[in-house]
């Protein structure tokens, strides 16, 4: 190994223990540490917090009216695939 290549690998080295230093402590913090905020949430002064401009539905509403929708849809082309095999025969 020549001594660049010693040397760079030293440097990535501690560029990398100063990155999980700076994480570790936002986190010790209690500061957000991501990048995007999760879904219904806003990043305000370092910190999460949900937002309030509009009523937040639960994960069990959404995916009841998900399905409803996802029934209705095969139910219909259930149905024209019959009416289509009917008229086949």
């Amino acid at each position: 190994m020549s001594n660049d290549n010693v040397m760079g690998i030293i440097s990535e080295y501690k560029q990398n223990n100063r990155v999980k230093e700076t994480l570790h402590t936002r986190a010790k913090k209690g500061l957000y540490k991501g990048s995007n905020a999760p879904y219904g949430y806003e990043v305000q002064e370092g910190k999460l917090v949900i937002k309030d401009d509009k009523p937040q539905t639960s994960l069990e509403e959404f995916l009841k009216s998900t399905w409803l929708e996802v029934a209705v849809i095969v139910s219909q082309s259930d149905y024209t695939m019959r009416e289509s095999l009917h008229l086949l025969m």
